[in-house]
This record gives structure tokens, sequence and C-alpha cells, in this order.
């Protein structure tokens, strides 16, 4: 327990032995040690022991890489954006029928399902029960994505913001191609050049959008870039985005990190960034979709060394 984590966090200090070393060759008087500390050693095992799971532990998105021949092709150059649904209010917790289970985060569940008969993706919370904490998480959230009508960035339906009968509810257009990272690693698929054209072309309106609105999003990845049933491209998961036109804040994926956020894991001195920073992870996207492979997967680092060699460099 809390007697080993103390132990594996002094292992990581050089020279903490307790023992004294004698000067010259055996003769004299004795003199203690002076104990140099492995800074960068220790801090990364408080940080396991902090957060055991999270974003810079070394088995977290870390894909296997895989043979160069591919198992299938991506080739769909042209496509177009279909018109949103209109959206709901208020919002009835009983009236979502879900129907299959999307994905499963740390705040809760996503499943595909229909409201109304209208089809789409509805968010439900784990927490239990819901609390006030959770909801302005939440509301923090909508107050942006209410404001998203694009055809490239993620569309918001309706919410039920309140606690009781049933709790917190968010409905969202259904997404049925999954994201851009479970089309071409989960398909393990090669998106053709044509088509690679127009999925940057669509990130890049969508980002413009948003930064037209006064916002960084700051979590741009292939993870967050979701793919309608005509593999339309929309950005999404809007969670750390901020009106601030500058921030300290450690946000986004170590692979997908500006050096200038990544300076922030490593110091706290860092200087503050702006919206530049999603330009850059853009580009690590645009490296990814012409690629259709994930970044830095073949050095084989976890995500605190491809941070370091993100700064270094």
């Amino acid at each position: 327990g809390l007697q080993a984590a103390f132990s594996a966090a002094c292992a990581a200090a050089d020279g903490i032995s307790g023992k004294e070393e004698t000067a010259g060759g055996g003769g004299g008087d004795a003199k203690p040690h002076t104990p140099g500390v492995d800074t960068a050693g220790l801090l990364r095992i408080l940080y396991h022991l902090v957060r055991p799971k999270g974003p810079f532990h070394p088995d977290s998105y870390c894909p296997t890489p895989r043979p160069t021949a591919r198992a299938a092709t991506v080739s769909q150059p042209v496509a177009r954006p279909s018109a949103h649904p209109e959206r709901v209010s208020p919002v009835v917790f009983e009236r979502f029928v879900p129907e299959r289970l999307l994905g499963e985060g740390g705040q809760g569940k996503v499943y595909l399902g229909r409201y109304n008969d209208i089809r789409c993706a509805g968010k439900t919370f784990l927490r239990n029960p819901p609390d006030e904490s959770l909801r302005k998480e939440v509301l923090a959230e909508l107050e942006f994505f209410r404001k998203v009508d694009h055809p490239h960035c993620h569309y918001l339906l309706g919410a039920k913001t309140t606690l009781r009968q049933g709790g917190i509810l968010v409905l969202t257009e259904a997404c049925d191609g999954g994201s851009l990272f479970d089309l071409y690693y989960g398909a393990d698929a090669r998106i053709t050049a044509p088509t690679a054209w127009r999925f940057a072309s669509e990130c890049a309106q969508g980002l413009a959008y948003i930064h037209g609105l006064g916002y960084m999003h700051r979590d741009v990845k292939s993870l967050n870039v979701f793919l309608t049933g005509d593999l339309v491209c929309q950005m999404a998961d809007f969670g750390m985005c901020t009106s601030k036109e500058t921030s300290v804040d450690v946000c986004g994926t170590a692979q997908w990190m500006a050096p200038e956020v990544a300076a922030h894991v490593l110091s706290k001195r860092a200087a503050e960034y702006d919206r530049r920073c999603d330009v850059y992870s853009y580009g690590v996207l645009l490296w990814e979709i012409f690629h259709s492979s994930v970044p830095y997967m073949e050095t084989r680092l976890d995500q605190m060394a491809v941070v370091r060699r993100v700064v270094d460099s």
C-alpha cells in the first residue's frame, strides 16, 4: 500500500542508501554520502501513484504496430454532408431508447438509440447519484456545444441537465462511421489519397469554424473526429474547448500535443499558449490521415517519452 508506494518513490532517488562512504582508499574520517535526486524519475513515479490510469501511463494509448499490408482500403473521395436534424427541447430522459453501446469513458456511456423516432447518440453519466459538480462540468461543455452549427462539427440535439428524473442526458447527432481512428486503425484500413484530401479539408473547415467562434479546441486528434454514415468528418468532443485567448492548462493527448502545451507537463514555468496549439495538432492529424498510422507508434515510446521528445525537438 502506502509504504510500498513510498519505497518505490525513494528508489528513484540516487544514493539514498543509508550508508556512509569513506574518503580516500579506506582510511580517514567517514563522511556521509550526499544524495542526489533523479527528479524526473521521482515525478514520474508520483504521477503514476496519483493517477494510475492517467493519460501519461506507459500503457495509455499505445497501439500495436501493424504490418504494412492493410486488410481494406477506404476510398470515397466525394461525399456531401446531410442536414442536421432539428434540436429537441425539452429533453425527457425516459423518451431515449438505447439500442447499442458505442463507447464508455471515465464520465459515462454513449449509446446509439432513438429519441422520438430521431436516430441519435445519447450520453448518460456513471456518477451515481449524480451531483452538482458533475452538472457544472456538463453545463460548461454545453455552453459551447449549443453554439455549434456547422456541417463539419458534431451537432447537439438537446440536453437534460437536471439531476432528478433519470439524471443528466446529452443527445447528439448519430455518427455511424465511428471515429477517424476507428476507421483506419480499428478496421486496419488504408485511406486513399483523394479521400485523405477530402478528410483533411473537412477537418480544417470544422476547426476554422471553432476558431471563428472565438474558441480553441485543445484536443484535436483522430479519436475526436467523428464520421457520419456517408464518411463525412465532424470535429467532436468539446470538453476541453475554451474561449480564453491564452491558457496554461495541460490539455490534449501526448502524440498530438503542441510543444508549447507539452512544456507544461514538464515545467510549471512554461509560457502561455494560444489557439495555434490547434494548428500544430491539426498538422499531426494530417500526417495521421495520409499515413493511416498512429503518430509515434513505431517508436514504441510511452506517453511521457513522447512529451519529452516533442519538447526537446
